[in-house]
């Protein structure tokens, strides 16, 4: 393990001294120090559903064991080891969300042990119970819509009631959503107080809505033309805009290759796309990660993961060596899971974690002293910038702490040439409170307050 972040150290230095040269000859933007990080020994096989709960990344898919422990296609993340849900599940698991405070899973399973659990599940902190008698095909995606849970996929019945593709679940029993939609749901969302529903189909509610549609609360309606060919696999929103992503290459006969914007009047390109299929979209401060089985974004080679500023289209590292299915986020890191088995440089076997941090551009001389920044905005929701000079080439690490001192989140930087540096926490999965960060450069430290307000 040692030797591993010798050799990471030694790789990170010599990245950061390029690109100061970079940027000292080009006045260019955005630099970044990247890190890919193990989940201990990863999964036996695919990951296909990431989501946080309890503060604990959780995966699911079609794998058995995760870190050498038999888990059953279902696991969570403690930080530094694997641990199972209960029996687990008969067949994959392909959604996975968050409800009444409850993990629910969904997917193509029927059984957990020895009870049935017809594709959908929630775990009361001790074993897995069925929702009704849930859907008679598969399930694969899930969100929480108006204080009910949605969930879609491949189904024509929920808890005994026709429900074509998608249905509501109250918490006592199932209901349609309209008289649903013609083929296969992939992706489910909430956007401007509206349901996004998206995937193969070409109408919702017998209106036509081209693998796209909206659901107010009464009625289907289409987002403009919709999509021309092709799948819908993915959603996300940021800020007042919707992103879809999948397989499809055209709207309207104009090409936008894989992923779109929708801004509630029309739909948009997001660069010039990419070259092959999305599967996951994850909105994440002011960025958008996309995963799948493309090795190019936009102008950049960027293997099966890559991320979109507003502007142009970066990589993550050198991304990872198959495709990536899932993506979420847990306290300022990026988890992808899928059927890969390197991510970056290192051995991770169907899921890694991404850690960034971001140099600040347009610097044409290393700062005069240490320094960390006042966090921004402050107080936050979920999401805040840290900045922090360095002016000499240093060890450096980020750490967070709650008001007990407990630390929350630590990022260890290693060896970082001089410069200006800015890292993203995020909050999703802790509570409301006052934090602390503190860093350590060389023999400098200093330690700041923020605030975070739900």
């Amino acid at each position: 393990m040692k030797q591993f972040f010798n050799i990471l150290n030694i790789h990170v230095n010599h990245v950061m001294r390029l690109t100061l040269i970079v940027i000292a000859y080009l006045t260019c933007s955005s630099v970044f120090a990247q890190n890919w990080f193990q989940l201990g020994t990863g999964t036996d096989n695919d990951v296909r559903a990431l989501t946080v709960y309890n503060n604990r990344v959780v995966a699911g898919g079609s794998f058995m064991s995760a870190g050498g422990i038999y888990v059953s296609r279902i696991a969570k993340w403690d930080g530094s080891s694997w641990v199972n849900f209960g029996l687990g599940f008969n067949n994959d698991v392909r959604a996975l969300t968050v409800y009444n405070g409850e993990l629910i899973a969904a997917g193509n399973f029927t059984h957990s042990g020895g009870s049935v659990v017809n594709r959908i599940a929630r775990w009361d902190g001790t074993s897995w119970l069925p929702l009704g008698t849930g859907m008679n095909g598969s399930v694969l995606a899930l969100t929480v819509y108006n204080n009910e849970l949605v969930a879609a996929g491949q189904f024509t019945v929920a808890g005994g009631i026709t429900a074509y593709r998608i249905a509501k679940w109250n918490g006592t029993y199932w209901s349609e959503v309209g008289t649903g939609v013609n083929s296969n749901v992939n992706a489910l969302i909430v956007f401007n107080g509206a349901l996004i529903a998206a995937g193969e189909f070409t109408s919702a509610g017998g209106i036509n809505a081209k693998r796209i549609a909206k659901w107010g609360g009464t009625s289907w309606e289409s987002l403009g033309a919709g999509l021309d060919n092709e799948e819908v696999f993915a959603l996300a929103v940021q800020n007042s805009s919707l992103f879809a992503g999948g397989s499809f290459t055209s709207i309207g006969n104009i090409p936008v290759n894989r992923i779109a914007r929708w801004d509630g009047l029309s739909w948009s390109f997001v660069g010039s796309g990419v070259n092959n299929n999305i599967y996951s979209l994850y909105s994440l401060g002011n960025e958008i990660y996309a995963t799948g089985d493309f090795t190019a974004a936009g102008t950049t080679n960027a293997n099966r993961i890559a991320k979109w500023n507003g502007s142009e289209w970066f990589s993550l590292g050198t991304g990872i060596n198959s495709t990536g299915y899932a993506l979420c986020s847990a306290l300022g890191d990026i988890f992808v899971g899928g059927i890969f088995n390197t991510a970056g440089v290192i051995t991770a076997n169907h899921i890694a974690r991404f850690s960034l941090i971001t140099e600040v551009t347009g610097q044409t001389s290393a700062p005069e002293k240490f320094k960390l920044y006042q966090n921004y905005p402050n107080p936050f929701n979920p999401v805040t910038k840290i900045s922090f000079d360095i002016p000499t080439a240093s060890n450096v690490s980020l750490t967070v702490y709650n008001s007990e001192g407990k630390e929350v989140k630590s990022y260890n930087y290693g060896n970082l040439s001089s410069g200006s540096y800015s890292e993203f926490f995020d909050g999703n999965g802790i509570s409301s409170g006052i934090y602390f960060y503190r860093i350590h450069a060389g023999d400098f430290s200093q330690t700041n307050k923020m605030i975070l307000i739900k």
